[in-house]
């Protein structure tokens, strides 16, 4: 068989859906307390900005990681930046420290 007729490895798409979408969105949901507002502390809470820089690592460096191996653009990466960016950033401008919802918010809870 020759190096053209030679297939590239396929990924697993369980590993890739589970790096892209599935851990960052419990990165976001599990870790964003903040740990000066919690009665209850604990080492994961390590508040939004943390949290969303640590869901961005994920979908990031796996599809930097998939570029340099298969010299294209991996989707669900792009897609779990997309999501983790518009779910975190969204989170960081609705609401506030304590809890509550910022009141320039473009909504109301009323």
């Amino acid at each position: 068989m020759s190096e053209v007729d030679a297939q590239p490895p396929k990924e697993n798409p369980l590993t890739n859906i589970l790096v892209n979408v599935l851990i960052p969105v419990i990165a976001l949901s599990k870790l964003s307390k903040d740990a000066a507002l919690e009665a209850d502390p604990r080492l994961w809470h390590v508040g939004p900005i943390w949290a969303l820089v640590i869901a961005l690592a994920l979908p990031l460096g796996y599809g930097i990681w998939f570029l340099f191996k298969h010299r294209k653009l991996n989707f669900f990466s792009v897609v779990g930046l997309a999501s983790v960016l518009l779910t975190g950033g969204l989170t960081l401008f609705l609401w506030n420290k304590d809890g509550s919802v910022n009141p320039s918010a473009p909504f109301s809870l009323d």
